[in-house]
């Protein structure tokens, strides 16, 4: 189906227009060399068979069958998305780029991807919990409320739709962010700060500073978190994400430290059943050798008495024929000459 050629009405304050899309372009301050360095830091891997179309000519006028059908690897094939697709959100380039590269399935359609996934869950709770409250912020039931992140939306802009291709949002997420009332999360500066309604009650209740935590299990004891992009001028938000991003480092890196030091233990244990192994193998080269010349001296033995016994019972009998014969001779020669002589036998 060819991608359509505009913006539904609907739509227009969530997708980018052709004439913004080329303005990010030419004015994005992210360069070729830092997206060619940005893409070489993760995996290379070849690109399967695509289970989604490429469009020769898109509504922001890109020919994206040019731009990835002839890729190769998942090098070039991320690096020229991100030239022909730049973020809007020059901050956020190390977060999406790696958000493309890990949770995305190159190719593959875009509602199947982990990222589409994981951010339209949020989304759709989003839209519940709205609805549970009538629109108006509830402390206690918007407790824990999330929403995707800067980062997530944009590389799911980036990676686009099956039916309008790279560079505009999947559908389904753009209906979610319409009936959510998340289109401030899009918007750039001070715009991107609601100042009313639901998220701006939600904003409010989450720059109000902390308060010791409730012991009593009926008094509210969750405060509503910010998930989502970075409210500007919101105090206490920045130190907050701060010590939650060095707690995630920290984990990250013990996490990294285990597995370094278990990756050692087992190529120590295999070295030493190696070692165990030739052991046991030469230890049973020699028990065999010895084995062998165990028996080879036995059947030696066991040979040389027969052949002894042999020969004895040889000469034995051989003895024995001589004394006979000499008997016969004797008998023979007093029969001829007895009688002469006037013996008799």
């Amino acid at each position: 189906m060819p991608p359509k050629k505009g913006v539904s009405e609907q739509h227009r304050d969530i997708q980018l227009s052709k004439k913004e899309f080329k303005k990010n372009q030419r004015s994005s301050t992210i360069t070729d060399d830092q997206i060619d360095e940005a893409v070489k830091g993760y995996q290379c891997k070849p690109v399967e068979a695509t289970q989604r179309p490429y469009h020769e000519c898109t509504r922001l006028g890109v020919n994206d069958k040019e731009m990835v059908g002839s890729a190769k690897d998942s090098w070039q094939y991320w690096t020229n998305v991100l030239r022909n697709h730049k973020p809007r959100f020059p901050a956020e380039f190390d977060q999406i780029c790696q958000l493309l590269t890990t949770k995305i399935h190159m190719g593959g359609k875009p509602t199947s991807s982990v990222l589409y996934q994981n951010a339209r869950a949020k989304l759709v709770e989003i839209a519940k919990i709205c609805q549970d409250c009538d629109n108006q912020f509830d402390p206690e039931k918007c407790a824990e409320l999330h929403y995707p992140t800067c980062a997530e939306l944009e590389a799911l802009r980036i990676y686009g739709d099956t039916a309008e291709g790279f560079g505009t949002f999947p559908t389904p997420i753009a209906d979610l962010l319409k009936k959510t009332d998340l289109v401030w999360s899009l918007q750039w500066g001070d715009q991107q700060q609601p100042t009313r309604g639901f998220w701006g009650d939600y904003v409010q209740s989450c720059m109000q500073p902390k308060r010791p935590a409730a012991t009593d299990e009926g008094s509210l004891s969750k405060r509503a978190r910010l998930s989502g992009p970075e409210v500007p001028n919101a105090e206490g938000l920045e130190e907050r994400d701060l010590d939650s991003q060095n707690a995630l480092t920290a984990i990250q890196s013990a996490k990294e430290e285990i597995i370094s030091e278990m990756k050692k233990e087992m190529g120590e244990m295999k070295k030493e059943t190696r070692e165990m192994k030739k052991e046991a193998l030469e230890e049973m080269r020699s028990s065999k050798k010895e084995v062998i010349e165990e028996i080879t001296s036995l059947n030696n033995n066991v040979y040389g008495s027969i052949q002894n016994d042999k020969l004895k019972k040889h000469n034995e009998n051989a003895s024995s024929n001589e004394d006979d014969d000499s008997d016969d001779t004797s008998d023979i020669v007093l029969s001829l000459v007895g009688p002469t002589l006037g013996f008799t036998n």
